[in-house]
């Protein structure tokens, strides 16, 4: 039977009970160099102006590229200030129709990813009729009309809901689909179809059973593993040199599952669904085929995207700790639950939330990690949001403690909150503040 103790040390960043008396040291049992953080919140806002369904972060951090129906734009991040950079949208309703692509195939975007180590100026969408498209940055046509540089994908002819490109090895792209099939397309070297155009080829095909796949994405740890959640509330753990059957299946979520987000450890998972939930899974070699959740998080609305916060630092764990997770909801949170917020959730207090983003007129769409403490969101209001963790409110503080409960016998018991008040400056009376100085100082009163 799994520990439920070991699950939250290794989480924590703690030495197991097995390894309490081992005299070497581990990566995270010494402290981390300082950290000089600044004294006021890094926090950033910029408006697109329309619905933004995805966003991607370039490999060096410094950009973060927007996409939806009615967007694709490069945006960069100077300071506190977002300035607009490589539109594509602008540049592909400029170039000519062809036999093979309209302009309208290739903007109903779904996801966008932008992976490191291919130049770090290509880009891949997912697209709603069921294609696929690279884009190179650094080739985009010139301001004449020049002809862009489009490699395109596509088995199949329903929507792709989800990319995600190897981090290891760089050449295996993962896309997943509402036909339940996750597809691996070798992205070494284009190839020209029978059509003209360029594409790459699918290696692999994944069938899942299910009606949809929602999210794919890659083991931090392992090339050969990825894991996929369904619209069945299904999780999946697949290798890609076994495509017959997955080598862990996990029935998680009575609705469908949204969203889901590798530990750093590679041997831990959590998935987020449509039935307000949160559950962190053993996806490990040792993982029990069936097994309960290691940890639940009970949310106030169903989920849209879920996305570990990378370690910090914790006196506690006396060690680099990964058990905060940021979690946005889906559209409906606002009118059926009035939900219009972002949550940090923390493990060591699985029923409330750790702090809470309001900055928003609908719940943001897809959220990431830009470093441990700047998290990224955009969402169908248009904005794309920089917030800094380390200065947004705790729900803790803003929560009240007291309770009172009657019993059938008339028997009060209560309790009380003795928090201090924060004290809140009054607005000053001019009127009456320069009066009183001028009556104070005529009649010779010091």
């Amino acid at each position: 039977m799994y520990n439920r103790d070991k699950i939250m040390r290794k989480l924590l960043g703690k030495p197991t009970v097995e390894s309490s008396h081992d005299t070497t040291v581990g990566v995270t049992s010494s402290p981390l160099p300082a950290a000089y953080r600044p004294s006021a919140a890094q926090n950033a806002l910029f408006n697109a102006g329309v619905p933004i369904a995805c966003l991607a972060k370039s490999p060096d951090g410094r950009c973060a590229i927007l996409a939806g129906r009615h967007i694709l734009k490069v945006v960069k991040l100077d300071g506190l200030t977002v300035k607009e950079g490589t539109d594509l949208r602008a540049t592909i309703t400029s170039q000519p129709s062809s036999k093979v692509n309209s302009t309208a195939d290739q903007l109903s975007i779904k996801d966008v990813n932008w992976p490191s180590g291919r130049g770090d100026t290509t880009v891949f969408t997912a697209c709603a009729n069921g294609k696929i498209f690279q884009y190179d940055l650094a080739r985009m046509g010139g301001p004449d009309g020049g002809q862009m540089e489009v490699v395109q994908m596509r088995e199949d002819s329903r929507q792709v809901n989800t990319l995600d490109v190897n981090p290891h090895r760089g050449t295996y792209l993962l896309s997943g689909s509402q036909d339940g099939i996750v597809r691996c397309f070798d992205i070494r070297s284009p190839q020209r179809s029978q059509l003209g155009f360029l594409t790459y080829r699918s290696v692999q095909a994944f069938k899942c059973n299910a009606e949809g796949v929602r999210h794919v994405k890659w083991s931090p740890k392992d090339g050969f593993y990825f894991a996929c959640a369904t619209e069945q509330g299904v999780v999946l753990k697949w290798d890609i040199r076994k495509s017959t059957a997955p080598i862990l299946r996990i029935n998680g979520h009575e609705k469908a599952c949204a969203s889901i987000a590798w530990h750093p450890d590679g041997e831990h998972l959590i998935s987020g669904g449509s039935d307000n939930k949160c559950f962190v899974w053993d996806v490990s070699s040792r993982a029990e085929k069936r097994q309960k959740p290691k940890w639940t998080l009970n949310t106030p609305a169903p989920i849209a995207s879920v996305a570990w916060r990378p370690g910090t630092w914790s006196a506690t764990a006396q060690g680099k700790r990964t058990a905060q997770v940021a979690v946005t909801y889906d559209d409906s949170s606002q009118m059926r639950h009035g939900i219009n917020a972002c949550h940090i959730w923390d493990l060591a207090r699985p029923t409330l939330p750790f702090k809470e983003l309001q900055n928003f007129d609908a719940p943001p769409a897809a959220l990431l990690w830009h470093d441990q403490d700047l998290l990224w969101t955009a969402g169908h209001d248009g904005l794309f949001n920089q917030f800094d963790i380390a200065f947004a409110p705790k729900v803790m503080d803003r929560t009240s403690v007291s309770t009172m409960a009657l019993s059938s016998q008339g028997d009060v018991l209560m309790f009380l909150d003795e928090r201090p008040v924060a004290r809140r400056p009054a607005k000053a009376n001019t009127e009456y503040t320069l009066s009183t100085y001028s009556e104070h100082h005529s009649s010779g009163r010091p």
